[in-house]
């Protein structure tokens, strides 16, 4: 009874926390990452001229409706691979999130991600317009998403691929520019001085 009543104050505790949560005042100096080739899970640009980077956390409701968490934003880096027999090829993806949280109240929550096909090193430029090589925004859950159209590529060029202690994992480092339209292609957005470095592993 005692270990029951103590795990609900812990949890009670944490809601309690994670409602307080503010990173408004943090949002004002975010800047677009400067380039690098180190693998430090970066990934920003700019959306229509304003500052858009990896920022934030996400507040995980659990199913039980309690113990409510503060999850930090990552850059999210994936290799897929196809179904077996209908190619060789794996499709590499990387995802990043921009959250704004006001005492504990999501005000926004933003997603970008690409995918392109890996055959061997990453390392050159793409002109994304399909669905297998494809740059999305998501402004919103409740918003139009926009993607790369195969009319105005998009442009996405990676300088680095390389393996790290042995091929454990790789550093993937890049830029990226272009266009974005919504699916009616009635709308659309600019992002430019995209950057973006990643690790990996292989």
């Amino acid at each position: 009874m005692k270990n029951l009543i103590l795990t609900t104050a812990v949890l009670l505790l944490l809601c309690g926390c994670y409602s307080k949560y503010d990173d408004t005042r943090a949002s004002v100096t975010l800047q677009v990452p400067p380039y690098t080739e180190t693998g430090a899970q970066t990934f920003g640009c700019l959306v229509n001229g304003k500052v858009w980077a990896n920022f934030g956390a996400t507040i995980i409701h659990p199913a039980e409706g309690i113990g409510s968490r503060a999850d930090t934003n990552k850059v999210r880096v994936t290799i897929q691979w196809p179904e077996q027999g209908i190619s060789n090829d794996t499709a590499f993806s990387v995802s990043a999130t921009y959250s704004l949280i006001k005492k504990g109240k999501t005000e926004r929550q933003e997603y970008m991600s690409f995918t392109i096909p890996k055959n061997g090193s990453l390392v050159g430029t793409y002109r994304l317009g399909d669905s297998a090589r494809v740059f999305r925004y998501q402004p919103g859950v409740l918003y139009p998403g926009y993607s790369s159209n195969a009319r105005n590529p998009f442009v996405l060029m990676i300088n680095k691929d390389s393996p790290v202690q042995g091929g454990s994992y790789h550093i993937v480092s890049g830029r990226f520019y272009g266009t974005l339209y919504n699916y009616e292609l009635t709308d659309s957005v600019n992002i430019a001085a995209g950057v973006f470095d990643v690790k990996t592993g292989d």
